[in-house]
């Protein structure tokens, strides 16, 4: 029976709320990248990665090929992609004319990625790599190979002396175990 401790030999709280987190961040990846194929499947043909499927079992083979390159990538990088699409998309859907975001032109992954690098300095290399994946990964045509857009990239992307980079932590289950601990020291 479970005693309300996150960690407790007795009631085992410790490996259900391990295993429970384990899960969760499994189906939240599957989620993740079904979106992303999603995304794949939307550009079809026009997409440079698309392949026919001639009877059920390819479809299921075409799957499976799209998908492999991303079995080893954390929930995080699957995040940034499916947020570097977002940001791609509902750019694309702001503009006058709207721009195809499946197969758009030079001009326009220029105008984008200068957007962006209005917003913050460097945020322009970012936006790039997240265009070159899209392009790379789901077929997307966005002229990443471009010479011009290669160099609109690396424009104001030098980070500032004294300007330090961290990545973000993520909490852990311990670290809740400990929250919850304190507080319940606190309210005694």
């Amino acid at each position: 029976m479970f005693c309300g401790w996150l960690s407790c030999a007795s009631c085992g709280a410790a490996s259900v709320v391990r295993q429970s987190y384990i899960l969760l961040a499994l189906l939240k990846k599957r989620q993740l990248k079904d979106a992303l194929y999603t995304i794949f499947m939307t550009a079809a043909q026009r997409g440079s990665k698309w392949i026919a499927a001639q009877h059920p079992s390819d479809i299921t083979a075409r799957k499976d090929m799209i998908l492999a390159p991303w079995k080893e990538m954390e929930y995080k990088e699957l995040l940034a992609k499916r947020a570097a699409w977002n940001a791609w998309s509902a750019w694309c859907r702001d503009q006058v004319p709207i721009v195809d975001t499946y197969e758009s032109g030079v001009l326009d992954v220029s105008r984008y990625l200068q957007w962006r690098g209005r917003k913050a300095p460097t945020a322009t290399m970012g936006a790039f790599r997240g265009l070159a994946w899209l392009q790379r990964h789901l077929g997307l045509r966005l002229h990443i190979e471009v010479e011009a857009i290669e160099a609109l990239s690396c424009r104001n992307n030098d980070v500032q002396p004294g300007k330090t980079t961290k990545q973000a932590e993520v909490p852990t289950p311990s670290f809740y175990n400990r929250c919850v601990r304190l507080i319940r020291k606190q309210k005694d």
